[in-house]
Formats: C-alpha cells, sequence, structure tokens
C-alpha cells in the first residue's frame, strides 16, 4: 500500500511538473514576443523611410486584394443571403435535347410534382408582375412578383416587421395582402413610422400590407413587392401556359444529382400521363446560385488573380528591402549569435518583423479596400445594381476582417522568408569572424546575397509585365468590344416601357388599339422621325419550314419580336430584301414575318427567300400573359433585314419580326427616332402616353446609348481596375528596380572610388552600373514575355475567347517596361558615375 502510494505521489508530481514546465514554455514563448514586437516597432521608428516604402508597398497589395475579396465573396460565394443557401434549388420544365436553359412550369404539372416529389421540403412558385402604384401624383411602375405562400419558407428569411402569407391568403377570394420590400416603405412610404396595416393602391385593387421584407431580401431581383400567386379555375390544372418559375428547398440527406434523377423519372412517367402536352418534357434542377452571371463571375476571377499578382510583386518589393536591412545588421546579428543567442532565435525576431510590417500594413489595406468599396459602388449604373446578383450585398463584413487578418500575416511572413533564408545560409562560423571586424565584407553582399536581392528583382519585373500586359489586352478588348457595329444605330433613340394591366385592357383588341393612338399622337411630334412599339415573345420551341419540314432540336432558332411598322426603320435596320411590316399587316390579313439576314442563310441557303414558308410555334402563355393571340399558322416571309449583332461576341443575333398587330401582347417597349437630342422628346412621350392612358405607367425611359453603355459597363470596370492594378505594379517594380541600384552604389562606393582612383572614367563606371540593373530587369522581361503569352490564352479561355494574342500591344508593352526599367537604373547610375575617389577612399 506504501508503496502504490508512493508511486501515485510520484506520478502526480511528474504530471505537476510537466505541467508546469508546459506553462514556463508559454510564458517564455509569450515574453519571446513581446519583446520582438518591442524590438521591431523599435526598428520601424529607427528607419522611417524603408519603413514608410515597405508599408505603403504591402498595403496596396492587401488592399486590392481585399477588394477584390469583396467582390468573389458578394458576387461568387454567397450572391444570395439566405440560410442553407446549397439547399436552394431552381426548378424548369424543359424539351429534352432542345433547350438546356429551361422554361417555364405550368401550373398542373407543378402539382404534380409536390405531390410525387419526395427530394423536397417545400417547392414554391412564383411569376413576375408589373405592379402599378397609384394613388396620389403620377402613377409608378414596382417591380413586384406573384408567389405561393411557400415561397418565403424555401428562402428562410423572416420578416423584419409582420408577416408572410398563410395557406388561405393563397386561395381566391376575401382581402389582397401584400409583403414590401423594406427599399419600398422608406421610399413610397417615408412618412408612416410601420407600414403594417397600410391600404396601397396597384392599378384598380387595394392591398394591405402585412409585412416587411428586411434589406437583404431580394428575389426575384429588383423585386419591391409580393402579393399571393391566385390561380382560379382551370388554370390550376392547366399544363399548357408553362407561366411559373419554380423555387424549392431541398431535404437536408438529398443533393441536387438525386433530386434531378427523381424528377426525370416523375416527368417521364407524366409524359406517358399526359402525351399531348408534356411530349419529351424533362425537368432541370440547379442551385440558385446558378442565376448569377457567369460572366461576371468570371470577370472577378481574372480581376482576382490580377491582384494575387499584385501581393506577389509587393512582396518581392519588401523583401528586396529587408535584405537591405539585414545586411545593415549584419554585425549586430553576429554579435548576437556569438554571445550564444540560436540562429532559430534570430530567425523568429526577422519573422516577427515581417508579421508586425504586414499587420500595420493590412490596417492601411482595410481602409484603401473601404475607399476602393466606395467608387466600385458608384461607377455601376444603378440598374445595374438592382439586376446583377450580390453586386448589392458587397460589403466589409467578418469574413473580410478575417481575410485581411489572415493575409497580413502571411503576407508579412513571406516578405521575411528571403532574409532569413540568407541570414541563416550566411551566419557559419567563418561569416561570423569577418562580420565581427570592423569593415568587413557582407556576407549578404556577397556574390550569394546578390543572386537572391537580383533573383527579386527579375520576378517583380516579371509580374509587372505580366499585369502591364493583362491591363493592355483587357482595355484593347473593351475598346473592340466599344467598336463592334450593333447592326443597328442608337444614336438619337429613345426607349421606354409600359406594362398594360389586365383589368384595362382585357382583349387583343384593346391592346393594339392603345398602341394605335400613343403611335399616331406620337407621329404629330415635330422631333420625332419615327415612332413604333415592340414585344418580346421569346424563342420558339419548334421551327418548321414548308419545304423542309420541322427542323432538328439541335438548330439555332430565332428570337422572335412582335413589332409595329416603323420599327426597323428606327433603328436604321435595312431592308435586303423584300418589303418592312405595314400598318396593312392586321389581324385579319394573312400571317407575315421579317427575317434577319442570318436566319436566311441558315434556313434557306439560296438567295431568294421572299415568298417562302416558316412556322414558329412557342409556348403559349410564358409570361403568363393570356390576352395575347397566339397560333401556329404558317408565316409568309415578305422581307429580310441586316442582323444586330452581340455587343460582347460580335456574332449576329437570329430575330424575326411578326407583325404586333396580329401578336399583340401588355408588355411594350415604345422605341422613338428622334430628330436631335432624346431629352427634347422625352416628356412628348410622356405627355402622349398620359393623354391616351393616365394609369398605366412609363418606366425605363432612357436613350438607347445609355442602355448599350448600362451593358458594357461591367467590361468597362473590368478595364479600369485592371489598368489601376497594372499601374501599381508598374510603380512598384520600377521602386524595386531604383532601390536595388541605389543599394549596388551604397554597397561599393568604395570599390568604385578605388576603380576610378586606377583609371576607370566615367562612363565606365555607368556602364558597369548599368549592366548591373538591366541584366535584371531584362532577365525579368524575357521571363515575363513568355508567360504573358501564356497568360493571354488563359485570359482568352476564362473571358469567353473574346481576348485575342496582339502581338502588336505585347511587343510595344514590353519596350515600354524595358524603356521604364533602364530609366530608374540610370539615376543611380548616374550618381556612381559622379563619385569623387577622393571622397569614397576617405569612407
Amino acid at each position: 500500500m506504501r508503496d502504490e502510494l508512493s508511486g501515485q505521489v510520484d506520478r502526480g508530481s511528474e504530471q505537476g511538473q510537466e505541467g508546469n514546465a508546459g506553462q514556463v514554455s508559454i510564458l517564455r514563448f509569450m515574453t519571446e514576443l513581446a519583446g520582438n514586437i518591442r524590438y521591431s516597432l523599435r526598428t520601424m521608428r529607427k528607419a522611417p523611410l524603408t519603413t514608410t516604402i515597405a508599408l505603403l508597398s504591402l498595403a496596396l497589395g492587401i488592399g486590392v486584394n481585399m477588394s477584390s475579396f469583396i467582390s468573389v465573396n458578394a458576387l461568387i460565394l454567397n450572391p444570395f443571403p439566405y440560410p442553407n443557401l446549397a439547399r436552394i434549388v431552381t426548378v424548369w420544365e424543359t424539351v429534352r435535347q432542345q433547350n438546356p436553359k429551361g422554361d417555364g412550369v405550368s401550373p398542373g404539372n407543378l402539382t404534380d410534382w409536390k405531390q410525387a416529389s419526395r427530394s423536397f421540403d417545400d417547392l414554391a412558385a412564383y411569376r413576375n408582375w408589373d405592379a402599378t402604384l397609384t394613388g396620389e401624383g403620377e402613377p409608378e411602375r414596382i417591380q413586384a412578383a406573384l408567389v405561393s405562400p411557400e415561397f418565403f419558407r424555401v428562402l428562410s428569411l423572416p420578416p423584419e416587421s409582420g408577416r408572410t402569407f398563410t395557406q388561405e391568403e393563397g386561395e381566391a377570394g376575401g382581402d389582397i395582402p401584400v409583403v414590401i420590400s423594406r427599399g419600398f416603405w422608406k421610399t413610397k412610404l417615408p412618412s408612416l413610422a410601420n407600414p403594417v396595416g397600410t391600404l396601397i393602391s396597384l392599378g384598380q385593387e387595394k392591398y394591405t400590407v402585412v409585412g416587411v421584407m428586411p434589406e437583404a431580401f431580394d428575389f426575384p431581383l429588383g423585386c419591391e413587392l409580393w402579393a399571393p400567386l391566385r390561380l382560379i379555375g382551370a388554370e390550376k390544372i392547366s399544363r399548357v401556359s408553362h407561366s411559373l418559375a419554380v423555387i424549392g428547398r431541398l431535404k437536408k440527406d438529398v443533393s441536387v444529382a438525386q433530386a434531378r434523377a427523381e424528377m426525370g423519372l416523375i416527368a417521364r412517367r407524366l409524359e406517358q400521363q399526359y402525351p399531348t402536352t408534356n411530349e419529351a418534357s424533362a425537368v432541370l434542377v440547379t442551385p440558385l446560385t446558378d442565376l448569377t452571371s457567369k460572366e461576371t463571375g468570371r470577370f472577378t476571377l481574372v480581376l482576382m488573380g490580377a491582384t494575387l499578382f499584385v501581393l506577389l510583386l509587393a512582396c518581392t518589393n519588401v523583401s528586396n528591402l529587408y535584405l537591405a536591412r539585414i545586411n545593415s545588421k549584419r554585425k549586430e546579428f553576429a554579435l548576437r549569435i556569438s554571445l550564444g543567442a540560436s540562429r532559430a532565435r534570430v530567425a523568429r525576431q526577422v519573422v516577427t518583423e515581417g508579421i508586425v510590417g504586414g499587420t500595420i500594413a493590412g490596417s492601411l489595406g482595410l481602409l484603401l479596400a473601404y475607399w476602393n468599396l466606395g467608387v466600385t459602388k458608384a461607377s455601376f449604373p444603378s440598374q445595374i445594381m438592382h439586376w446583377v446578383a450580390g453586386l448589392k450585398n458587397m460589403r466589409i463584413d467578418g469574413a473580410t476582417i478575417g481575410f485581411a487578418i489572415s493575409l497580413s500575416v502571411v503576407a508579412g511572413a513571406l516578405c521575411s522568408i528571403p532574409a532569413v533564408i540568407q541570414l541563416l545560409r550566411s551566419e557559419d562560423d567563418a561569416a561570423l569572424a569577418e562580420n565581427l571586424k570592423e569593415g568587413g565584407r557582407s556576407s549578404i553582399g556577397m556574390p550569394s546575397g546578390n543572386r537572391m536581392r537580383n533573383a527579386l528583382i527579375a520576378t517583380e519585373v516579371a509580374l509587372a509585365l505580366l499585369l502591364v500586359v493583362g491591363a493592355g489586352l483587357m482595355v484593347s478588348t473593351f475598346r473592340r468590344l466599344m467598336a463592334i457595329d450593333p447592326g443597328f444605330d442608337p444614336t438619337n433613340v429613345l426607349t421606354a416601357e409600359v406594362s398594360l394591366s389586365t383589368t384595362s385592357y382585357r382583349s387583343p383588341d384593346q391592346l393594339t388599339g392603345f398602341v394605335d393612338r400613343v403611335l399616331k399622337g406620337l407621329s404629330s411630334v415635330k422631333q420625332v422621325k419615327a415612332a413604333a412599339v415592340s414585344s418580346d415573345l421569346g424563342t420558339p420551341t419548334t421551327v418548321a419550314l414548308e419545304d423542309r419540314g420541322t427542323l432538328r432540336a439541335e438548330e439555332p432558332k430565332p428570337a422572335v419580336a412582335a413589332v409595329t411598322a416603323h420599327y426597323l426603320d428606327a433603328l436604321r435596320l435595312p431592308i435586303l430584301q423584300g418589303r418592312g411590316l405595314s400598318e396593312s399587316d392586321v389581324a385579319d390579313r394573312p400571317r407575315v414575318v421579317v427575317i434577319s439576314q442570318s436566319v436566311a442563310q441558315r434556313y434557306w441557303r439560296d438567295s431568294q427567300v421572299v415568298g417562302r414558308k416558316i412556322r414558329l410555334q412557342m409556348r403559349s402563355g410564358d409570361s403568363g400573359d393570356n390576352r395575347s393571340r397566339s397560333d401556329d399558322t404558317w408565316l409568309t416571309v415578305v422581307g429580310v433585314c441586316k442582323d444586330s449583332r452581340n455587343w460582347f461576341f460580335g456574332t449576329p443575333i437570329p430575330a424575326a419580326y411578326v407583325s404586333y398587330l396580329q401578336y399583340p401582347r401588355g408588355t411594350i417597349q415604345i422605341t422613338l427616332k428622334a430628330l436631335d437630342n432624346t431629352a427634347l422628346v422625352t416628356n412628348d412621350l410622356r405627355s402622349q402616353v398620359g393623354a391616351v392612358d393616365r394609369t398605366q405607367a412609363l418606366y425605363n425611359v432612357k436613350a438607347l446609348e445609355d442602355v448599350l453603355a448600362e451593358k458594357s459597363s461591367g467590361v468597362r470596370i473590368s478595364a479600369r481596375m485592371m489598368t489601376t492594378y497594372a499601374c501599381i505594379a508598374f510603380i512598384l517594380a520600377l521602386t524595386g528596380i531604383y532601390s536595388i541600384a541605389s543599394f549596388f552604389v551604397a554597397q561599393r562606393r568604395q570599390e568604385i572610388g578605388v576603380r576610378m582612383a586606377l583609371g576607370a572614367t566615367p562612363s565606365n563606371i555607368l556602364r558597369m552600373t548599368m549592366t548591373q540593373s538591366g541584366r535584371m530587369a531584362f532577365t525579368g522581361l524575357a521571363v515575363g514575355l513568355c508567360c504573358s503569352i501564356v497568360l493571354t490564352k488563359v485570359m482568352s479561355h476564362a473571358l469567353y475567347n473574346i481576348v485575342s494574342l496582339d502581338v502588336f500591344t505585347i511587343l510595344c508593352l514590353t519596350m515600354a517596361m524595358a524603356l521604364a526599367a533602364l530609366l530608374a537604373g540610370f539615376v543611380p547610375a548616374r550618381r556612381a558615375a559622379r563619385v569623387d575617389p577622393v571622397v569614397a577612399l576617405r569612407q
């Protein structure tokens, strides 16, 4: 028993000693860390110029990376603010082997999906709704949506105040509730402390506000108001009208692939039950994040890569400064090692100094990112801010702060690594003895130290050239995109939209009557050269030619628009064959169509297409507008017009134009060709629409040139940001060359004095120093030039092949970089050539 007690005491004593030893180790580490931090701050204060250059360089690198991270986090990683975003999906109907993007969903099929599917917690339907806010003042169009009661449960973001819809409110009858956004409340009902319970007028109906959604809630994109989706009578079971969009929340243990497989089986079963309406029908299940713009995501990632280059360049620049600082402290480090300090202890001091500097630079970078965030948001047109997912959510949050801290520590540590490597390689016994001598040679000034500094400078030049070339290609690409002929003339063209209410305009005749009166009123305005109306009908599900039959599903299909006479005249899209649409192409006349040049060439290879027959079968009710005449009769081609072109790719856009009088729609766009400035006819347009019907809101009133500028704003801003990064890289690289050339002159001042005393001329000294700088610069340029060619191919692949290999641009930018590098090296070289040998030898 005594032995057991003794053993327990011994084991307890050992555990206590181990615990004490651990506490002592932690205390020793913390004491050393605190001392290293104080020493680092004191060292920085003693060299204010070097410290300022290092901190500013790192702050630029970290700041631009933080700005890029904010964009990636908002636009790619978290474009929507909803909880469990990975489980939220969109569900579409589609035609097998025909439309990979998906179409709207019919109410009847959605009902069967809800009953048969086991993959979803909820499935919700919604439909875009062009609501008109009436009451006081002019009517105002509101971007709204009609949603099923499950809609808010799927997205799982609770209201800021009030409630959402109950299941009973999704049925017809009773008061109509409405949920509004916080933005709607603050802009349309600013005088109310709490809008819940307020009555608002939308069209000719009264709605009761029952809830307010938080500012972050923004679905569908740009939506400000939500009302119940009430399907009445036969519409509930319709499988013909594909007017619904559907979102769902997957169960916790169900993947997107599993849901896709299950919905595929359900679609095949419905095809067997309803062969008339569901022939070749399939279901497409995709994550909600796929609704984000792929073009925006790719440009964002390219810019992220560019900012990483900037950071690497800044780190190499600061690394060179740390190498020079280590050289100035060689005797101090040699003395500390001689007195017993380990090399690891000295290395930890150097790394701590780098991390302290990185942390301070990170704080400055955070301020830079905050400033840049405001500038970037102000650069985007207001319309783009509403329609690009995640753009409004760009902010500095906890994730950004965490990224900034991590990046600052990593960048600071990276900057110190070359100095640590050089320190550990140079401080052997012989080097210690040499460094302790008065006037001993610097080990870091030896060939090994020079090689490392030269390699870092060459790396800087290569990285800078990569960014300069990337920016140059991006800018030239943007200019090329702006120079693409759109096929039409946007000069002095004004566009505006009107969504005619279903209560006032129920029949096709009422729709065409409104359009006819508006166009007649506009024709009397002196400043209006041409006026027309158009309505987008979408893309046909099938296309048939009288002489070829139904085309294959994979063949391209034209975008169909219903337009009035003079629409092509307003855009100056010339007729190449036949005639355009006219006022005589009315409902009781044979159906006619004008096709674009690319459609004529693809469908009829011979030159004569006027008089040919084509059938464009559209899905009925895709927009939820049941007032339009929709059939699949044969259309006679009466004309061929010039193609309009995609502004991004420059490719022709296949198009077919049918008469609006034969295919009217409630959502229309009015297009005016003004004799002069479009601002002169804006009030006339509002007056004429108001004279016909004061209850209809006119919205998106813009010059067509402004519309095109909005579409290209993302590319323009990307080019500007890339140019900014290139300028930063250019300055950092030249600063690095200048600082190392100056350091080289300072270190070899005595040698230069001896050479001049022995007969070397200033030109010899100038040549020697320039050779040193030129070797570093041209090594970097050679490497950077090779990498630039690879970079061009990578950028082109990432950006849909719109970036082309422009050899002339690359060579010009390389020559400019070479001349700037030589100039940066010439200034200290010229100073070296003016060294007084007497003064140098005396020193």
